[in-house]
């Protein structure tokens, strides 16, 4: 609580179905950082 006013923390799941998807992993969480950097 900052000058009587509750800040909101925002929060993200993201589920990754992987099973036989390890040659996608790499690109999956490069482009999961990359646009959701700064969020």
């Amino acid at each position: 609580m900052v000058g009587g006013k509750v800040e909101s923390v925002d929060k993200y799941t993201i589920l990754l179905p992987t099973y036989n998807e390890v040659e996608n992993l790499p690109i999956i969480v490069y482009l999961i950082v990359k646009y959701l950097d700064g969020v």
